[in-house]
């Protein structure tokens, strides 16, 4: 990740990456970061095709063992895609 004026100013950003690490990039490199809703290409919680939905949740499980414990992180309820994190 690069550092630029832009990386340290947001605040709330909704973004696509394409593997989990990113994730932990942007939050760990982002200090003002208070909200972040994210897409993660690896993360394979929900089939399109099923009607199903695992019990487990694989990327939320992870990204809470690599976050502090001031980040809050869910699935996001309407876009199940989409984790989302809030920062204190």
């Amino acid at each position: 990740m690069t550092r630029s004026p832009l990386d340290i100013q947001w605040e709330t950003l909704l973004m696509k990456v394409k593997n989990r690490r990113s994730i932990l990039d942007l939050l760990n490199n982002m200090p003002h970061l208070q909200a972040l809703s994210i897409h993660c290409d690896d993360d394979n919680w929900s089939d399109k095709d099923d009607t199903v939905l695992p019990r487990e949740d694989k990327l939320v499980d992870w990204l809470q063992q690599y976050l502090p414990l001031t980040c809050t992180i869910a699935r996001d309820t309407y876009l199940l895609d989409y984790i989302r994190s809030s920062i204190r």
